[in-house]
Parts: C-alpha cells; structure tokens; sequence
C-alpha cells in the first residue's frame, strides 16, 4: 500500500514539473509584439583620408642589405688560435680487497617480512639488515643466494659460501 501512495505521489510531482516547463515553453512562444529599439543618435563625421599626417619615427637604416645586392666585406681572421690541452691522466681507484668478507646466509622474520644478511666480516660473525653498515661495509641489497655490499665506494656481489 506504501509503495502505491509513494508510486501516486511521484506521478502527481512529474505532471506538475512537466506542466510548469510546458507553460512556460509555451507563453514564450506566443505572439508578442517585439519592443521598439532606438535609433543611434551620434552622426560620425566623415574621415579626411587625404591629410597629411606627420611622421613621428625615424628610420635607422643600420642593417645589411636584406636582398644581397652589395657584396658582404669579409674580414681575414690572420692569426690562429690553438688550444691548450693539459696531459692529464686519470688517477686509478684504490682496489679494494673484498676478501675478508663472507655471506654465510640469511635469517628471514615472518613477522615483519625482513631479511637479515649474516655476514663473516674478518671472522666475526655480523647480522645487518639492508642499509646498515659494520666495520665499513655496508648491505645493499639481500638477494638471498648473494648479498650486495658497497666498500669504500665500491659496489660488489658476494656469492653465498658453501
């Protein structure tokens, strides 16, 4: 019964809308007699074309020739220039040995979904996470089979040891 009353309601609301757009519509439409529009009052004098107007730029005429007709005078440059290039050689990195570091493996936590890296860093057994550093060198990345350390600026890859 509720939804009856809601569907009647509805209804009664469309026809009302739709009644007030048509009227609307509709009363514009009718036969209207348009409003008098008034004439311009101002009368524009004609223009004096022929008046001699007085220039008030100066041309400067300091520029080339646009069509080419007088040949360009072209300077002789006498003297030849050379650069200087100082002999540099480039100094070689320090090699650093990567020989005193072991990956032995990994401890993953579950929990917090990281990885520590276990690394032998002159027999010294340390646990680093990625980003932390001991005794200069530091984790870069945990790739589980291989660790990715940096060492006095040098990255390196160290392959687990069986």
């Amino acid at each position: 019964m509720n939804k009856k009353r809601t569907n009647l309601l509805l209804g009664i609301a469309v026809i009302i809308i739709w009644g007030g757009a048509g009227y609307r519509v509709l009363s514009a439409l009718g036969d209207q007699e348009e409003l008098p529009v008034a004439a311009p009052s101002m009368v524009k004098s004609p223009a004096d074309d022929f008046a001699a107007v007085t220039d008030t730029v100066q041309l400067r005429a300091n520029y080339r020739d646009p069509f080419g007709l007088t040949p360009v005078a072209m300077k002789t440059d006498t003297q030849t220039y050379m650069k200087t290039i100082r002999g540099t050689t480039p100094v070689p990195h320090a090699q650093a040995d990567m020989g005193f570091v072991k990956y032995a493996g990994y401890i993953a936590n579950p929990v917090s979904k990281r990885t520590l890296s276990m690394l032998l860093i002159n027999g010294k057994t340390m646990m680093l996470n990625e980003g932390e550093s001991a005794e200069g060198i530091k984790v870069l990345k945990n790739m589980r089979d291989s660790v990715k350390v940096a060492y006095r600026g040098r990255v390196r890859f160290i392959v687990k040891s069986s």
